[in-house]
């Protein structure tokens, strides 16, 4: 079971960040991974999970975010500030 950070909805693993009827869009990555990806600190990756910049999926059972290839593209395709 997982819920959507942006809307809070919960589903299974192929909920999407957008909402529940869309694919997730390539692999999931942890906070970790997306912040070497974005050449960013875990912290502040964190902080834009949570102000919302980042769109993701929370895994039950404190797993944690994870957050698509997809977005890490849109992320690096677009101004960070």
């Amino acid at each position: 079971m997982t819920t959507d950070h942006s809307t809070g909805a919960q589903g299974d693993a192929t909920a999407a960040p957008q909402g529940a009827d869309a694919p997730i869009a390539g692999r999931l990555l942890t906070v970790s991974e997306a912040a070497a990806l974005l050449q960013l600190n875990e912290t502040i990756v964190r902080r834009w999970l949570k102000s919302g910049r980042i769109r993701s999926v929370i895994l039950a059972d404190d797993a944690g975010w994870r957050i698509t290839e997809a977005e890490v593209q849109r992320l690096l395709t677009t101004d960070r500030r």
